[in-house]
């Protein structure tokens, strides 16, 4: 079966290929979902498929598959499972680029459509050498953080990137806040229990260290190991309690991020400075 619309060459989808690695950062584009191809392909019309844009790869790719397709995988996917590896598509070819250009690419045609996943966005991002978040990789790499669905959901691990993101552009030093309250967070729970730790690294816990070294990390006074043994006197969960208790006090977290950074340092200044005798040693 031949399926025609507007485009530059006529391919088969059996010289077409996914670039999207599983758990890895290898690769840029979307995670390849299921239920999203069984949706398109369930409500299959040819006059809404759109644009397919794929990438001549043919010069460093020795495989029977050419094209990378840079737009439109699980259209594709979808078209696959319809009509099987045989059909032929018109799809706009964009000539050879290096794969960090086609990583760009993928975010421009993608910037808009709320489809695309936080990670998959943020994996495309460094692929194509953006700066704030390759910074944010290096530090993640550099502290042994892992992120599901780029890599691994072992401890420690994190569900999500807005908060990491939004630590980091409120700081974003090499070893600035983000760095530090990884450091912390990772070196308080590292060899106790999972129940123990369980939301150390969940939003509570993540804003309300950082919150904390947002108007601690500078003060020349400051003592990161200090800072890591009162983490570790509590469980994450009780202290994510506290945290969450004291921000429904406060309201809704406003869009700066102003709330968090008042919590976290209200919950943890108390315990910090307990049983310090001199006025210098505080923060």
């Amino acid at each position: 079966m031949d399926i025609k619309k507007q485009g530059v060459e006529n391919i088969g989808i059996s010289n077409m290929y996914t670039p999207f690695t599983e758990n890895s950062m290898d690769k840029y584009g979307r995670k390849l979902r299921k239920y999203m191809i069984s949706r398109i392909a369930n409500n299959f019309d040819e006059r809404l498929l759109g644009d397919i844009v794929v990438c001549d790869v043919s010069r460093e790719r020795d495989a029977a598959a050419k094209y990378e397709i840079v737009d439109g995988n699980h259209r594709i996917h979808a078209i696959r499972k319809l009509y099987g590896d045989d059909t032929t598509i018109e799809v706009k070819v964009v000539p050879y680029m290096d794969e960090a250009s086609r990583a760009d690419l993928f975010l421009e045609l993608n910037d808009n459509r709320t489809r695309v996943s936080a990670t998959d966005k943020f994996k495309a991002s460094v692929i194509a050498g953006k700066t704030v978040e390759n910074e944010i990789w290096r530090i993640l790499q550099r502290r042994g953080l892992n992120v599901k669905g780029l890599n691994s959901v072992a401890w420690p691990s994190i569900n999500g990137l807005h908060d990491i993101r939004q630590i980091y552009t409120k700081d974003p030093r090499p070893e600035g806040v983000l760095d530090i309250a990884i450091k912390c967070i990772i070196e308080a729970y590292d060899d106790t229990t999972k129940d123990y730790r369980a939301k150390a690294f969940h939003r509570e816990g993540l804003q309300m260290v950082a919150g904390f070294l947002f108007k601690a990390l500078d003060k020349p006074q400051f003592d990161s190991d200090k800072l890591i043994r009162v983490l570790k006197s509590k469980n994450s969960v009780q202290w994510a309690a506290d945290f969450q208790q004291l921000q429904i006090l406060a309201g809704e977290n406003d869009d700066d991020g102003a709330n968090w950074v008042n919590g976290g340092y209200v919950v943890l200044k108390k315990q910090y400075n307990r049983n310090i005798k001199k006025q210098e040693n505080k923060v």
